[in-house]
């Protein structure tokens, strides 16, 4: 009787003078109020999303909007959506009545319970089904900034195609580690430069015309797109990846080293260079020994393919330019 009388006040304690609601209070209560959480949504077909939760849970109601088509005389446009489940009862097996369009963001909603009643509203973006990715490498890269001069990933196409969703991932900036391409067609033989900064008026993303952006190194017969990241959002050490989409394959890498270090920098780096290696989009392995020299790189000096590699996925298809070669939107110098 007493140490039901303690475990009482205990409890009573817990709730009265904490913030925190105590696990251990939760379990002599038998109560759980913690809600599921949507830990991941994948992009899988042109109708089929695939949604994962922490636990076992139903889908109550779910629906897809496309914001920007709302109109004079109604809301955004809301596409229906279908389920099914898993065996583990966690991973939700999502169709749309219709893709929202390639590179089109759209937004899942729902909610979802729990067996204990617990409930989870949401709202996920995700790009729409690109089925038209190019063909294409990684080209040239600029590690260093000296304005106008900004960081750099230029990109070549190997045949038409949409770059919608496309996805570059740069593991050194843990703020902002990855861009997403928008929907644009191109054609072989087209560069496409991401500026990785925005110091200049006049910039805008190429999604149409070739050239229709301003800025000191934007060519009118290749495509620019602009971000406006801070803090040397590129480096000389790094391991960038080159996606179809987010979660999707790796269709290529570039492993860099400036010489100066023994290992990589970052476990995200170290992840970023095992994937390379493990999907074969780069051959000679997953170490920072294994990658391509950027020692010497500068503002002026670029890490660029070899225009006459037969394209090996591996460091002896780069080398870095002499000082003033560099060629964003163009065809590199010669080695």
């Amino acid at each position: 009787m007493r140490k039901s009388f303690l475990v009482a006040l205990a409890v009573s304690s817990a709730i009265f003078f904490s913030c925190a609601i105590d696990p251990e209070v939760v379990r002599i209560w038998g109560g759980d109020v913690s809600v599921p959480e949507l830990l991941s949504l994948e992009v899988v077909s042109e109708t089929g999303l695939v949604a994962r939760f922490s636990r076992p849970v139903s889908l109550t109601v779910a629906s897809v909007a496309i914001p920007g088509t709302a109109t004079a005389d109604s809301g955004d446009e809301v596409l229906d959506v279908s389920w099914g489940y898993a065996d583990d009862g966690k991973t939700v097996e999502l169709s749309v009545s219709r893709n929202p369009g390639i590179g089109v963001r759209a937004v899942l909603s729902g909610t979802v319970e729990d067996e204990r009643g617990n409930t989870l509203t949401f709202a996920f973006p995700y790009t729409g089904w690109n089925d038209r990715v190019p063909d294409m490498v990684i080209n040239e890269v600029r590690v260093s900034y000296s304005k106008p001069k900004v960081e750099y990933v230029e990109l070549f196409m190997l045949s038409d195609g949409n770059l919608g969703g496309v996805k570059i991932e740069n593991p050194r900036n843990a703020k902002n580690p990855s861009y997403e391409f928008p929907s644009a067609e191109v054609r072989a033989g087209e560069y496409v430069v991401w500026h990785v900064r925005s110091v200049e008026e006049g910039l805008v993303d190429e999604i149409g015309a070739a050239d229709a952006s301003g800025g000191t190194e934007a060519r009118i017969d290749a495509r620019d797109f602009w971000s406006d990241f801070s803090s040397s959002p590129l480096k000389a050490d790094n391991a960038l990846l080159l996606r179809a989409r987010k979660g999707g394959p790796i269709v290529d890498a570039l492993l860099l080293s400036s010489g100066t270090l023994a290992d990589w920098p970052t476990d995200e780096v170290r992840a970023a260079a095992k994937e390379a290696f493990e999907s074969g989009a780069w051959q000679t392995g997953a170490g920072i020994g294994d990658a391509a020299s950027s020692f010497g790189a500068s503002p002026t000096r670029t890490v660029g393919r070899d225009s006459l590699s037969t394209d090996t996925d591996g460091p002896g298809d780069w080398a870095v330019c002499a000082t003033s070669k560099c060629s964003p939107g163009a065809v590199n110098a010669a080695r």
